[in-house]
């Protein structure tokens, strides 16, 4: 009841955040994981075309069933980046599982895994990349401030 009355008080309408809605989630996922996401969601579709799915690519589909499942009920509109960050680990979970294809394939092997030397220069560029993506959102991500809740002003937390 609290979240109808804030999207309405808010006037958030539906085919709006139907798209901000993922487009907010994979922007705090951060861009270099939603391309590995990306390119797990294409690989699984292809595997499903072929009819040779894995085990971990059915657990893949189930949670873009639920991500879709939640984008489509419209219960949120706006602050998902919050609201769904128990879904982070496993978005980070499946992009990161393509890394070892991703590496293998640059650097034209034939082999289907990749040294763990290749894998830690990997995990770490993708971790200077989701940094970077941190400074730039704290420069210059405007966030919206309210006024202090009165519980808060009788105990004098945000002093002024």
């Amino acid at each position: 009841a609290g979240q109808q009355r804030f999207n309405v008080e808010m006037t958030r309408t539906y085919s709006k955040w139907i798209i901000y809605n993922l487009y907010d989630f994979f922007a705090f996922l951060g861009i270099p994981l939603t391309f590995l996401f990306a390119r797990k969601l294409i690989a699984s579709f292809a595997k499903l075309r072929k009819s040779g799915l894995r085990r971990f690519d059915v657990l893949f589909l189930s949670f873009m069933a639920t991500l879709f499942a939640l984008e489509i009920s419209g219960a949120t509109r706006g602050e998902v980046a919050r609201m769904w960050l128990f879904l982070v680990p496993f978005a980070v979970l499946f992009g990161a599982s393509t890394l070892d294809t991703v590496i293998s394939r640059s650097a034209g092997d034939k082999k289907e895994t990749s040294s763990f030397r290749d894998l830690l220069f990997s995990i770490s560029l993708i971790l200077c990349l989701q940094f970077a993506q941190t400074v730039v959102f704290k420069a210059f991500l405007d966030i919206i401030t309210l006024p202090a809740l009165p519980f808060f002003d009788a105990f004098n937390c945000f002093p002024r």
